[in-house]
């Protein structure tokens, strides 16, 4: 209360305690003239785990809920290329804060949105607001996606063009297949996702050595690297737990590593010097970190 607003950028997302205890991330869709609060979207899941129900049954106005300082793992980078936004379901928060602040700096952008129906089309005001620059394609079935998508990327030149997506995984992949396939070079393709799929449940015992303090503990077998160093007295900040936000991004000086994240890229995977511990494991039977 009486707190001054944080700064806020596109692509940020909050980490919410929900009434019903859950710690659930959410992306702030503010556009930048907005400062005087938060503003976020939360889908009521069918399948529940207990923290959609709780903050659609729950919050009411005046209800108190402990957030995080909002971070951002999914930039809107200034490139000089056009960016083409593409959001599906509920992925519409993020990619639409990124579209409201392209469009209050007049930059040149499109956005497509992809939806079940159009009664099933979220933050209607603020798509409106954008005018020609958004268009929403409803009820198509996976293969009519991928039809529109080679369509709309298709039409892009490569090297002029950045697409930023996020929304269910399967959309997001078949986004990123079209544009590879298009040219446009992986690292111009970036997304977010709310759910990692990839989340092991244990694996092989390894050491772990810090290199600055020199100290050494085991992971075992049924236990994450992350929840292992915290029992060690290691001070590693997170919040998802699922590979998917980047808070928790931890250098590495050796090691075989196994990843199980959605954050990091090919390349960064490939050199070998990053790791997610939340999720990520170390192959090898000795992980050397940067800590």
């Amino acid at each position: 209360m009486g707190q001054p607003m944080p700064q806020l950028s596109p692509g940020m997302h909050v980490s919410v305690t929900t009434p019903a205890g859950c710690v659930r991330q959410y992306s702030v869709v503010n556009a930048p003239q907005e400062r005087d609060a938060i503003v976020i979207g939360v889908k009521l899941e069918p399948q529940s785990r207990g923290g959609s129900r709780s903050m659609h049954e729950q919050v009411q106005e005046g209800t108190e809920l402990l957030i995080t300082v909002p971070r951002n793992g999914f930039p809107l980078k200034r490139t000089g290329r056009r960016p083409v936004l593409v959001a599906g379901g509920i992925g519409i928060t993020p990619i639409l804060a990124m579209a409201q602040a392209l469009h209050a700096n007049g930059d040149d952008f499109e956005m497509h949105y992809f939806c079940r129906g159009a009664e099933h089309v979220p933050f209607g005001d603020r798509l409106r607001s954008l005018g020609e620059k958004v268009f929403i394609h409803a009820g198509l079935d996976p293969a009519e996606t991928r039809c529109k998508l080679d369509e709309v990327i298709g039409a892009k030149a490569p090297d002029a063009t950045d697409v930023y997506t996020c929304g269910p995984g399967p959309m997001i992949n078949t986004v990123a297949d079209v544009a590879t396939q298009m040219g446009i070079p992986e690292e111009n393709v970036r997304f977010e996702l709310f759910k990692n799929d990839d989340v092991p449940t244990g694996g092989d015992a390894f050491e772990v050595e810090l290199s600055v303090s020199g100290k050494t503990f085991t992971v075992p077998s049924d236990k994450s690297l992350l929840k292992a160093c915290w029992e060690n007295g290691v001070q590693i900040e997170a919040s998802c737990e699922q590979g998917v936000c980047g808070t928790c991004m931890t250098g590495v000086v050796s090691g075989d590593l196994e990843h199980h994240d959605t954050y990091l890229s090919k390349q960064e995977r490939a050199s070998g010097k990053l790791i997610m511990p939340c999720v990520s494991r170390c192959k090898s039977g000795k992980l050397v970190l940067d800590l």
